[in-house]
């Protein structure tokens, strides 16, 4: 069965439909849209104009989509969970999704931020700019963190419980922990503090500066100072 209609003027419009499902739709003026499904679930969709706006669908779940305008949106999905997306212009944004959980991001601009993220649990992020933001994380529990900038923070887990800390900057921050339940901690400075500890419970702590604290080890129902 074919239905065309065809209207002219300041906008065209021509409908069509053949076969089971089969649609074409076209408004030409200020607006251009194409709109095309053929089969059970095929479908095509196209506009242009003012907003730039571009977007096409193909299969049971796949979807492709696409915008170019004011702000500079391009956006695609491809394959029953594959996530496409990417954006240019004021801001600077690109994203990018491809697999089941495979997910990976992507900007620049002001704040220059990097985000990337591939696998199950892997996770990988990075960002530059005016905070200096760098983020790491890969597996499913393995953390990966550093950041640098006005603070000077940096810090580093890896491993299921190990976690590894480090900060430099104003403050004169160190910090270090290594173990399911080690501790390492060191921090210099204005305050000039040292921190260090190692064992399941046995502390040790020094301290140097102002206050003239020279240390103490507490250990398991025991404490003594020198």
């Amino acid at each position: 069965v074919t239905k065309p209609r065809v209207c002219t003027g300041s906008v065209l419009v021509l409908w069509t439909c053949a076969g089971p499902v089969l649609v074409l739709w076209v408004c030409t003026g200020s607006v251009l849209v194409l709109w095309i499904c053929t089969g059970s679930v095929l479908v095509l969709w196209f506009c242009s104009g003012v907003e730039g706006l571009y977007w096409f669908c193909s299969g049971v779940v796949d979807l492709y989509w696409f915008c170019s305008g004011v702000e500079g949106w391009y956006w695609f999905c491809s394959g029953v969970v594959g996530l496409y997306l990417f954006c240019s212009g004021v801001v600077g944004l690109y994203w990018f999704c491809s697999g089941v959980m495979g997910l990976y991001w992507f900007c620049t601009g002001v704040a220059g931020l990097y985000w990337f993220c591939s696998g199950v649990m892997g996770l990988y992020w990075f960002c530059s700019g005016v905070m200096g933001l760098y983020w790491f994380c890969t597996g499913v529990a393995g953390l990966y963190w550093f950041c640098s900038g006005v603070m000077g923070l940096y810090w580093f887990c890896t491993g299921v419980e190990d976690l590894y800390w480090f900060c430099s900057g104003v403050m004169g921050l160190y910090w270090f922990c290594t173990g399911v339940e080690d501790l390492y901690w060191f921090c210099s400075g204005v305050v000039g503090l040292y921190w260090f500890c190692s064992g399941v419970v046995d502390l040790y702590w020094f301290c140097s500066g102002v206050e003239g604290c020279l240390g103490s080890h507490i250990n398991v129902g025991h404490l003594s100072a020198y």
